[in-house]
């Protein structure tokens, strides 16, 4: 029979496109898994926000932080981390620092 994907094959498929500098495959990849009923955990939304930042796509990665938050999933240091490279990469050092000083308030 036909293999289902899994939490575990969209976060390794999400993971390549990233690493492969393919953040719309990515985001499609989010969306199918989303659309099949699969939440994304802490993980996938850290590893497309890691894309995000890579491009300096500082917009979309703050709405994902907004929907990780909505749907009460808590960030780790990488969510911060790739949420901070996405202000740098976009030459936005304020908003940067706001994220950093956020991450040690949430400790």
């Amino acid at each position: 029979g036909k293999v289902q994907p899994d939490l575990f094959s969209y976060s390794y498929v999400i993971s390549a496109c990233v690493r492969a500098r393919k953040v719309k495959a990515a985001e499609r990849a989010m969306a199918r898994m989303q659309h099949e009923g699969i939440m994304p955990n802490v993980h996938v939304y850290s590893t497309l926000m890691a894309g995000y930042g890579a491009a300096g796509k500082f917009f979309e990665a703050q709405k994902l932080m907004t929907d990780m938050q909505k749907r009460r999933i808590k960030p780790n240091e990488y969510t911060f981390t790739s949420l901070t490279e996405a202000f740098v990469n976009a030459g936005m050092m304020e908003e940067a620092l706001g994220v950093y000083a956020k991450m040690r308030t949430a400790g």
